[in-house]
């Protein structure tokens, strides 16, 4: 019997760092490193200009690592500090954010070398990782040599990255973009400082609708209110208004009771974030200073306050992007809406008002993903039968309107479900073709071509027709003749209303996608270029694609993807889509 063995090139760690789709995402992985190293002040230097010379500096105050540590632990690929060490950090019992061992790797997605400087008990150890020393080196990554260098050091604990040769074929990380990435991750933690180029990072960064202003109210006194309720529909760490009283925060963010009303969208809540200043409720915190009393005449008066202020404010920003969206929305569909006659085209805008009120909050693929759902289920008859009873109800006819309106909205949830059903079902097939080994790139290219929206909604609205074919056919037949004819390319090429295009290359299930299959289809891309115009998005689909490829260097109109990807996504949308229709 013969014994095998895995052997690992010092390339994964090349591959590792590459898996972050921005460099602000990897700066935010060696924070989270950080942050597990019980650290109360994290210092980020970002240099203005992107010079080879430069360099981007990470700094915490945590424990550090001794040399024994560096050697064991931190060049230990995949080490996975939550089995090894527990869930919560030693000190200050943290959840740990790190789990897979790879994120000390990322900071060369932004850089050729790693310099790394970790105190702890006074002794610094210093390593270098060098990228193309990983990259080029080919033997077994356990010969490969990392010198460790130890010193004394005058301070006590804590580590220092620096990251230098930066890659020019990258912008610098964006201030903005970090700050608010970091405040989102982070939010409002009292031990854990975060500054960049020496600013501290704080809700202020969050891009959104800000408020700030004082106020002197009868029984609270003068309070000052800074909030911003954030653009972002992703809800953010510890939302919500913490209390300031003499300076000190007082008990936990608090939504003053509209969590437990209607008035306004849950998901809307949060993503308010702020404080107030209240140092006129003194008199009403406990002797801890872990509450203020709540029948305090005070504490009452400003919770009213508030209230009728977030409703407010809530209600215009809610109403604001909700037609923002229905523009979108409308714009999008305009094509098929149209295909109605004028009077169905209102009642399906009445409908997508609905449907924006009901899932505001969720993305907006979910959402868009029911609206081309509901226009589907428009098309049968039985719905404009209830239509017609809606508009035969007389206004003063209470009781007739009303059970209208009420078979309505069940008609139209029982359609939009039924709907998603049926579509459910179509992935079930679909799977079963592309588990089949024998099946071909024709088989997949049929079965696709009229249901572009397994892809997302984004392509529901997309379509080829006659003269695309044609574009296609006459392209592959002088491409693809004579000795080439085997290696004709199985493609789709459809449009949208917008004229902008996009091209599929549809692969076998059984055939994995690489770098070679990305360069052919960028080639198709330029070829037809005379004929539609530069405005042309890339997919190759296949079994599956080649873990190799970072998707960071891939170009944003190009998308490699797996069918069972593919399948996976939409279903994910359609039962969570049945879920909420269900309750």
């Amino acid at each position: 019997m013969n014994i095998a063995k895995f052997k690992v090139q010092p390339r994964v760690v090349y591959l590792l760092s590459n898996q972050y789709r921005s460099s602000e995402q990897a700066l935010k992985e060696l924070v989270d490193n950080a942050w597990d190293a019980d650290a109360e002040q994290v210092h980020i230097t970002i240099p203005l200009d992107l010079f080879p010379t430069e360099a981007i500096i990470i700094q915490d105050d945590g424990t550090g690592m001794s040399t024994s540590q560096v050697m064991s632990d931190y060049l230990n690929i995949a080490y996975n500090r939550r089995v090894q060490k527990g869930e919560l950090t030693p000190y200050k019992t943290r959840k740990v954010r790190g789990h897979k061992g790879i994120g000390k790797f990322a900071g060369l997605v932004a850089a050729s070398q790693m310099e790394v400087q970790t105190t702890h008990n006074s002794i610094t150890s210093t390593l270098i990782i060098n990228k193309d020393d990983l990259y080029n080196y080919d033997n077994d990554l356990e010969e490969l040599n990392i010198e460790v260098i130890s010193r004394v050091s005058d301070n006590p604990r804590g580590t220092k990255i620096i990251l230098s040769g930066l890659n020019q074929g990258l912008n610098l990380p964006s201030v903005e973009k970090l700050r608010e990435l970091l405040i989102f991750e982070f939010g409002r933690q009292s031990d854990f400082d975060i500054y960049i180029n020496g600013e501290k990072v704080t809700f202020e960064d969050i891009q959104g609708t800000k408020k700030a202003f004082t106020k002197k109210l009868d029984e609270a006194g003068d309070i000052a209110v800074s909030l911003v309720i954030s653009d972002h529909k992703k809800p953010l760490k510890n939302p919500g208004l913490i209390i300031r009283v003499g300076g000190r925060v007082i008990g936990d963010p608090t939504f003053f009771g509209l969590e437990n009303e209607s008035l306004v969208p849950k998901k809307f809540l949060s993503r308010i974030y702020g404080e107030i200043e209240a140092d006129g409720l003194i008199e009403a915190v406990n002797s801890g200073w872990d509450y203020i009393y709540e029948n305090s005449k005070g504490y009452i008066e400003l919770t009213s306050f508030m209230k009728r202020f977030l409703i407010n404010e809530l209600k215009s920003k809610f109403k604001d992007e909700t037609i923002e969206l229905e523009n979108e929305i409308l714009h999008e569909f305009k094509q098929e809406i149209e295909k109605f006659p004028l009077p169905r085209q209102e009642a399906i805008r009445k409908s997508i008002n609905r449907i924006l009120n009901k899932f505001y909050g969720d993305s907006e693929d979910k959402i868009k993903t029911i609206v081309s759902l509901l226009i589907k289920a428009l098309e049968e008859d039985e719905y404009w039968d209830i239509m017609k009873r809606i508009e035969e109800a007389s206004a003063k006819d209470v009781d007739s309107l009303a059970a209208a309106l009420n078979v309505f909205g069940i008609m139209e949830l029982s359609n939009v479900a039924r709907q998603a059903q049926k579509r459910i079902e179509f992935l079930r097939h679909l799977n079963q073709l592309i588990s089949n080994p024998q099946t071909l790139e024709k088989e997949m290219h049929i079965a696709l071509e009229n249901n572009l929206w397994i892809f997302g909604i984004e392509y529901s609205m997309k379509s080829s027709n006659e003269t695309l074919k044609n574009v296609i056919s006459n392209y592959c037949q002088q491409k693809f003749k004579g000795s080439r004819e085997k290696r004709r390319p199985d493609l789709l090429l459809a449009n949208d209303i917008l004229n902008k295009h996009l091209i599929i290359e549809f692969k076998r299930p059984s055939k994995e996608i690489t770098r070679d299959d990305e360069n052919q289809a960028e080639k198709y891309r330029d070829d037809l270029i005379p004929f539609i115009g530069s405005d042309i998005e890339i997919m190759v689909i296949g079994g599956r694609v080649d873990p190799g490829i970072s998707r960071i260097h891939t170009q944003s109109t190009i998308q490699l993807r797996s069918y069972f990807e593919v399948i996976s996504k939409a279903e994910s949308q359609l039962r969570w889509l049945l879920d909420n229709l269900n309750n």
